[in-house]
């Protein structure tokens, strides 16, 4: 009896030590802090057909409280067809946003430091299903 309650106590002595706190966030470690007050909202947006254009988009929301477009949509970028938008993330100094479409692997690098209310397309790779020997559906985070 006396080694079960020793052993039951080290156990809970062991748990209690072991750090159980999550962090959901997935960006990178060498990502700057977020400090104050975002300005915008990027939304890479999937398209669908009898919905506007039908389109994949880069839809920016405004989302500064003290804003006259407050909550509100103020660009959007169509991307000339349907990818299948998926996955997308911010480069380390948050003056780029790279996203992916799955159907045509294409991966859509936007420029949102110039001109972050009106992000424009900076450049799109096209060729990587070629230049990584076949894989398929990049992920951008």
């Amino acid at each position: 009896m006396y080694k079960t309650i020793i052993g039951l106590l080290s156990f809970l002595v062991l748990l209690s030590s072991v750090a159980v706190r999550a962090d959901e966030t997935c960006m990178s470690p060498y990502m700057a802090k977020i400090v104050g007050q975002e300005d915008y909202v990027y939304i890479w947006t999937l398209g669908m057909e009898g919905v506007g254009d039908g389109e994949d988009k880069l839809v920016t929301v405004d989302v500064n409280p003290d804003s006259e477009s407050y909550a509100q949509v103020v660009h959007s970028i169509s991307m000339g067809g349907r990818h299948e938008a998926h996955h997308s993330g911010l480069t380390d100094d948050r003056r780029y946003l790279w996203a992916s479409g799955l159907d045509t692997s294409k991966i859509f690098i936007f420029d949102v430091h110039t001109d972050p209310g009106k992000p424009r397309l900076h450049r799109t790779i096209d060729d990587f299903v070629a230049t990584t020997d076949g894989i398929v559906g990049p992920h951008t985070n």
